[in-house]
């Protein structure tokens, strides 16, 4: 489900995991909406602030999805 689709439903203070084409190094990542405005958000994720645009290529995936992708990683 792409990012600007559930922009409306996004409320600061909210967990929301996202999932990045752009950078490899956060292809999924999760982290508390602590601000939003419009079509922007800013997520921070291990005490560093990203600022997200619905516009570009996020999509929204489940908490679920972020445990599997640290679990693969551990293993």
């Amino acid at each position: 489900m792409k990012l600007a689709d559930v922009m409306d439903k996004v409320e600061v203070g909210m967990k929301m995991v996202v999932r990045s084409e752009y950078n490899p190094e956060y292809e999924v990542f999760g982290g508390k909406v602590v601000e939003k405005k419009g079509v922007y958000l800013c997520l921070e994720v291990d005490g560093i602030l990203h600022g997200l645009s619905a516009k570009e290529n996020y999509e929204a995936v489940s908490y679920t999805h972020l445990r599997a992708h640290e679990t693969e990683a551990d293993l």
